[in-house]
């Protein structure tokens, strides 16, 4: 009966000794994957701040756009005003003039409202690259909760389960990165070159002496 007893504890310990288990290994691999952990946490959270810098660009974008929707406006009434004055009487000049700010605030809205829109697809860009590189980071931290249980009890074949969520992790993260980086590409593209044209607009605005051109008329000796 004892030697039964005996045989029986024998095999338990046999079982959770494993000979081909590797302490030294398995502490090395859960060292690196905790240091994999922290890089994914890093790049989640450089995404989560390039998503609030895209809010913040389009808050801006969307400024300009109400900006110049009020002096597109403005512009409009003083046309009205001048079409309701018989053409003799008109100040040709001014209404010249602003025709020329009528066609710098259309422009000028259009493309800030384009702009705006053009902010979306990157501010969702960065909510799903947050959201990806974060499950990729939930599975490491599932292989190293493995991992760590496979140390305790000696079991090389956790420590299998564990590396077969690491590669899912790594696999994951990997998949996603190239998929949102090339979609991204196209993007910025887009912004820049709305930025490009928008302060293409301003410039040729300020080329027309816009808004000095309506301070002069207020004030023609400069008393502003």
């Amino acid at each position: 009966m004892r030697h039964s007893l005996h045989s029986h504890s024998g095999g338990h310990a046999a079982e959770h000794n494993d000979p081909r288990f590797k302490p030294q290994v398995v502490g090395v691999y859960l060292g690196l994957l905790a240091v994999l952990i922290a890089v994914y946490a890093a790049v989640s959270n450089t995404e989560r701040n390039l998503m609030t810098q895209a809010m913040v660009s389009q808050s801006r974008a969307t400024s300009k756009e109400v900006a110049a929707s009020v002096k597109f406006r403005l512009v409009l009434s003083e046309l009205s005003q001048a079409a309701s004055i018989p053409k003799e009487q008109r100040n040709k000049e001014l209404v010249g003039h602003n025709l020329t700010l009528y066609k710098d605030y259309l422009a000028e809205r259009d493309v800030a409202h384009e702009l705006s829109e053009a902010m979306n697809p990157s501010i969702e860009n960065h909510f799903e690259a947050t959201e990806q590189y974060e499950l990729a980071q939930l599975f490491a931290e599932i292989a190293i909760a493995i991992g760590s249980f496979s140390l305790l009890l000696r079991s090389r074949y956790a420590w299998y389960v564990s590396i077969v969520f690491l590669i899912l992790s790594v696999t994951y993260f990997a998949y996603s990165k190239n998929h949102l980086t090339s979609a991204r590409y196209l993007i910025v593209q887009k912004i820049s070159n709305l930025e490009k044209k928008f302060s293409e607009v301003r410039n040729n605005h300020e080329h027309h002496e816009g808004d000095s051109l309506i301070l002069k008329m207020v004030a023609p000796e400069g008393n502003f």
